[in-house]
């Protein structure tokens, strides 16, 4: 029963491994290319597949056990004997062939069931350091799009202001305004031109973390999967039933099996051994006993080892590795915690972004609003154009936060599947509808065609334009072809959001 269910863990353990290397081929999309490449050439998961290599190399070391061995020894040996009348010298020649076969061992039988749960620990400890990649890339990406987008909007109103500027310039010029309003207009032209300079740098501090991670510069048209999942709906209690098949926590149970066959071990140190050998030898050249022919003997013997005293350096090390095993005990429970408190973490993080967008959603509205008013009252002279300043500076800084707090909603779901260790995607799935999208924004990348600010100056009188409202709405998201989602087979009701139908 237990190697049936280690086997079928190491089966699951081994599926993201592969689907991401066999997914980041199909059709060149960015976002997987990108993890694929970290994956690859990330020395966490080098590392990890070579301690699965190494573990694996258990097993058959645990059956040579078992097998026979044969054992070829050859000697040829010079004797002189000296005495008062002359001396002997004799250059004997033999060769031994032996071949021991166990019959019964306890240590051989404990050392093949405890190889099976260490290669399945490796395995899960692969699939937690392919996940954590994952999610490092995944985040890195997410960095990349939002600093891009900060820095669009940045560079859209220092365009705004400078036009500003120039209409504020032309007004003074006509006797309309006072010095006080071009003073206020270049102050803000150069917080705006400082900001952009800040959102340039930044992006280029995340483009050399994408560098690092993946090893590839940042690509254009980056776009986040898909996510076919219910999460903000998910009961706590669920998702952390999910939990329990987090990788981490996985191989950390198995390592208490490990630690529970290794005190069988050492118990096997009070268990007898059998053992059949059998050997055959032939000599030559002995003349001291008389001949000079070969001499062929043969031999066959069944030896039982019975251990009756070995100083308590037994009993010492079954005690010893009962400490371990309670070790190994405390740090389930331990991982256990860390993992709940980071899966309700998580979800609340989750929870708090959806919130947090619907506000700012609501917030870039109002300032929208209140530059429509401001621009009015603006215009028939109620208002000064440092009140307009002061709405447009609102309404773009409005702007950045909604982007933001989108983005951070697609970080929150990366992170509560990480929490929940279901950080994994299939590919090419035939039931994905084309236009299903559950993320409900693709943001613009550097990219994206940047709208054209008029050059030539407004008429006088006439209001200066605003920010453009590139949040304001819904922006679509293109539908990817692959899909982050849920892929145990007996939780698939809890996976898909609703489908639209095909057109």
């Amino acid at each position: 029963m237990k190697n049936g269910i280690a086997l079928g863990l190491s089966a699951c353990a081994a599926l993201l491994a592969a689907t991401l290397l066999a997914a980041s081929g199909v059709d060149g999309d960015p976002f997987f290319t990108s993890v694929r490449a970290a994956v690859r050439h990330n020395p966490r998961v080098l590392t990890a597949e070579a301690r699965l290599k190494a573990a694996r190399e258990r097993f058959p070391q645990s059956q040579a056990a078992f097998l026979p061995t044969i054992d070829l020894g050859a000697s040829r040996s010079h004797n002189r004997s000296d005495w008062a009348g002359g001396h002997n010298t004799t250059e004997p020649l033999s060769m031994t062939l032996t071949m021991t076969q166990p019959i019964f061992s306890r240590k051989a039988i404990v050392g093949m069931r405890q190889s099976k749960p260490h290669i399945a620990a490796a395995e899960y400890d692969l699939q937690a350091a392919v996940q954590g990649v994952f999610l490092d890339t995944a985040l890195v990406i997410v960095e990349v799009m939002q600093t891009r987008e900060v820095a669009r909007l940045a560079e859209n109103n220092r365009n705004l202001l400078k036009h500003h500027l120039m209409a504020t310039r032309s007004r003074y010029d006509a006797g309309e305004i006072t010095r006080t309003d071009v003073s206020h207009a270049e102050a803000r032209l150069a917080t705006a031109e400082a900001n952009l300079v800040q959102a340039n740098n930044q992006l280029a501090v995340v483009r050399a973390r994408f560098f690092e991670q993946t090893g590839e510069a940042a690509p254009n048209g980056l776009l986040v999967p898909e996510f076919h999942h219910a999460l903000p709906k998910t009961s706590l209690g669920d998702l952390r039933e999910w939990s329990l098949g987090r990788p981490e926590l996985v191989a950390a149970k198995l390592r208490v099996a490990v630690a529970e066959e290794d005190v069988e071990l050492r118990r096997s140190g009070h268990w007898p051994s059998l053992a059949l050998t059998a050997s055959g030898s032939r000599h030559r050249g002995d003349e001291t006993a008389g001949t000079v022919d070969p001499v062929d003997q043969y031999t066959l013997n069944l030896g039982l080892t019975v251990p009756l005293y070995a100083g308590g350096s037994v009993v010492s090390q079954v005690r010893e590795t009962l400490a371990a095993k309670e070790a190994q005990e405390a740090e389930v429970e331990r991982l256990r915690r860390v993992i709940d408190r980071e899966v309700e973490a998580a979800r609340l993080d989750l929870h708090s972004a959806i919130a947090a967008e619907a506000s700012l959603k609501v917030a870039l509205d109002a300032a929208n609003a209140a530059l429509d008013g401001v621009e009015q009252e603006f215009a028939v002279g109620t208002r000064t154009a440092l009140d307009l300043l002061d709405a447009q500076n609102a309404a773009f800084t409005a702007q950045v936060e909604l982007a933001k707090g989108r983005f951070a909603i697609v970080t929150a779901q990366f992170r509560l599947l990480h929490a929940v260790g279901q950080l994994q995607y299939d590919f090419g799935d035939p039931n994905l509808e084309a236009s299903q999208v559950v993320l409900p924004i693709r943001v613009p990348g550097a990219d994206t065609e940047q709208p054209k600010m008029p050059s030539d100056d407004p008429p006088r009188g006439q209001r200066l334009d605003r920010p453009a409202r590139v949040l304001e709405e819904e922006i679509p998201l293109q539908p990817a072809r692959h899909g982050i989602r849920l892929i145990r087979a007996e939780r698939l009701h809890a996976l898909n959001a609703p489908r639209g139908k095909k057109k």
